[in-house]
This record gives structure tokens, sequence and C-alpha cells, in this order.
């Protein structure tokens, strides 16, 4: 990745989808760029040998990030994203690169097809839905609880399983923040010493001292430069973890001030909610619901057989177009079996 925000910006302003691999460390300045390329951004420098004349990007980009350990580990950035965690490929069922090739070639004609014919009656879906609750990439989330459900997943399972995952970036926000982790801690050992917090005051410097001596208590190093050195900016640590506080532990955090003396006051409190994690997906779905099957066939069935199913299908998700996409692909790959190796 580029170390310089200018150069950034080019890239991505020139590229619809950007990715990075093996990414380890994701500095501040970077963070705050990938959050404004996510959401749509516009920047301004000066064209070269020119006094007046301005260079203009404003774009609205994909972007993903891959590594052994999450980097992307500021609040607002991990708001804006979905973690997907991999498993390690066993050896006996890895594959080359050129077989990998052949078998997509084989499968494309169709893959596009069934693409395609999602996205149509995604369109129709969307227009139907009234989702009472948005997150905070709202377009994202409607256009996913439409594709879902036009795979024939339940009503709401996108959403669950997108709130789920939230709620796991929004543990990771609060753990990789040297501050909030800390304050987390000191938090759940208070609750399991006195029961759950019903609401507690704390001045800010109060809060600080008290964290610091906890840590020095738990023998915890708060002296490696990344912990606040005073008590405001403790606070400002602090107020970017507020809403995954709530969220991912229920723990409310408000940040007011006296109207004497202008100092912050810190008051802690704890939401009762139950998450339900209970999410039910399954491979097949009853044509009745008005749903194709989902692309996981492709990865659990023969190729040649996943796309039998799908013109064979007594659903009426495929329509008439997509069947002869599928029949003409079939025809231009008459000569293989079609299945993976």
């Amino acid at each position: 990745m580029h170390r310089k925000t200018d150069q950034f910006i080019q890239q991505v302003d020139h590229n619809y989808i950007n990715y990075y691999d093996n990414v380890k460390f994701i500095p501040s300045w970077l963070s705050d760029e990938i959050c404004k390329a996510v959401t749509g951004a516009g920047h301004t420098k000066r064209e070269l040998y020119t006094n007046d004349n301005d260079i203009i990007y404003e774009h609205r980009r994909c972007l993903g990030l891959n590594g052994i350990n999450v980097a992307l580990t500021e609040a607002d950035a991990l708001d804006r994203s979905i973690s997907i965690e991999l498993e390690d490929i066993d050896e006996d069922k890895r594959k080359k690169e050129a077989d990998l090739w052949s078998e997509f070639e084989k499968i494309m004609p169709q893959a596009f097809a069934y693409i395609i014919d999602i996205i149509v009656k995604a369109m129709q879906i969307k227009e139907t839905l009234n989702l009472k609750r948005l997150p905070r990439l709202a377009d994202f989330a409607e256009w996913g609880e439409a594709i879902s459900q036009t795979m024939g997943y339940p009503p709401m399972s996108f959403m669950e399983i997108y709130k789920e995952n939230r709620n796991e970036q929004n543990i990771v926000a609060v753990s990789e923040n040297p501050v909030s982790s800390l304050l987390l801690k000191y938090i759940l050992d208070l609750e399991a010493e006195n029961g759950p917090v019903s609401e507690i005051q704390y001045k800010s410097h109060e809060l600080y001292n008290i964290i610091s001596e906890y840590a020095a208590d738990n023998n915890i190093n708060i002296r490696n430069g990344q912990f606040p050195k005073d008590a405001a900016s403790f606070v400002k640590k602090i107020k970017t973890v507020i809403p995954n506080f709530k969220a991912g532990y229920g723990i409310i955090i408000n940040i007011g001030r006296t109207s004497k003396d202008n100092i912050s006051i810190i008051t802690i409190s704890r939401k009762n909610t139950t998450i339900d994690k209970t999410v039910i997906l399954e491979d097949n779905h009853d044509s009745s619901t008005g749903g194709t099957e989902p692309p996981e066939a492709i990865l659990t069935k023969s190729i040649k057989d996943n796309f039998i199913d799908m013109d064979n299908s007594d659903s009426n998700s495929i329509d008439n177009n997509t069947k002869n996409n599928s029949n003409s692909g079939d025809n231009q790959n008459s000569g293989g079996d079609g299945s993976g190796s």
C-alpha cells in the first residue's frame, strides 16, 4: 500500500475495486482515507506547471484487505466493512491455477446468467422492502436483504447475519484500542465483584487515574507510547468507541461537561440486551419461496450437476432467458465433463 495520501487517492480513483494483500498495519491517516473512499469523497491538487489549475478526484470505491491478523482496527473503518475469516485449505483439496481457470471458464456463462437473473429479481424485491432498522451502510444492507430473499433465504436472514458480523467488528474495535480494551477489562472486573453496573459517574481525571492504577495492579504496561498521557487525550480515545461499547457489549458510555468548572463527566451504565445469534441457513430452499438455489451449490456439488439442477428446477425464479443462456453455455462446453478436479 502507498505511504502517502495523494498516491493512495490517485490509485483508488483509477480503480473501481482495490485489493491489498498481506496487510499488517494501517496508520490512522490511511484508515480515514479508506472510510472516505468507501463512503464517497472528493479531493483536489494543483496541476503541475500551472498556478491555478486543479486536478479533481471524486470517487466512491470498493476496497478489500487481507492478512493473517486484523489490520483495520479503527472503529469508523470497521463499521464500514465486513469481516470474513477463511480456513486454511487442506493439501488434498488444493488445485493448480490452470485447473481453477479451466473450471471457471466452464461455468462462466451459466454463472453470469445466474447473477443477472438474481439482480433483476432483487431490483423488484428491493422496492417492496420496509426495513425498520438500518445500519450505517443503509443502501448496502437493503440490497443485501433483497438479494438474500431472491436467492431463497427467509426474510431478514441477511440482516441478522450482517448484524452479527458488525457485532464482531464492534468487539474488534474495542479490543484493539489500548484505552477501551483496558476500560472494558476494568468494567467487567468491577461487575464480577459487585454485579451489573447500573450507573457510575467519574470525572475525566478520576477515571484516568483509576484506569492507570488498575493497569499497574494487573501488570499491564501502559508506558509504551500508545496510552494517553493526560485525561483529555484519554477522553478522546473513549469517544471513538462509544457506539462499539453499546453495540458489542451493551455498555452505555455518555460524556458530558460540568457547567461550573467545564470538566468532562463520564457516565457508564449497562444496557440489558439479549443477542440472538441463531440464524438458520439452508443450502436448498423450497421453490415455493420464489428463490433460486444459492451459490453454495457450486462449491458443494460438481459443477455439471449444479447447473443441470438449475436448468431442471421447478422454481419459477429462473426465467426462460436464463435457461437459454445456461443451455447455450452447456453446448459450448460439451467437450469436457465439467466436474471439479
